[in-house]
């Protein structure tokens, strides 16, 4: 069931507009959520807060989109902190990459 603050989020920033669809989108129920986007050659799964209309506090990219849905659909509607994605080749905020998503090969950027 797509929540009603879903909708409103979606089209309080545009995003509806852009293609953002409600089956992208998880409602975390903390005044949170988790969004796959697609990018220019990839994908993301992105989590932010709904109150933030402008960015989002974390990021894990995909080399597509059925990684990204993957990640979505497994997504905890209550995380752990620690809590992070499977499949994932590379995260932003930390610089951290996974050659082909896997755990073993991670390495740092720089």
């Amino acid at each position: 069931m797509i929540s009603d603050q879903i909708t409103t989020y979606l089209d309080r920033t545009g995003l509806a507009a852009d293609g953002a669809t409600p089956d992208r989108i998880r409602d975390l129920r903390d005044g949170s959520y988790v969004m796959i986007r697609p990018l220019l050659f990839h994908w993301m799964l992105i989590r932010g807060d709904f109150e933030d209309l402008i960015g989002y506090w974390d990021r894990w990219c995909y080399a597509d989109e059925a990684g990204a849905r993957a990640a979505l659909d497994a997504f905890p509607e209550r995380p752990e902190p620690t809590y992070e994605p499977a499949g994932w080749h590379r995260h932003p905020p930390s610089g951290r990459r996974r050659p082909d998503g896997d755990p073993s090969r991670e390495y740092r950027d720089g």
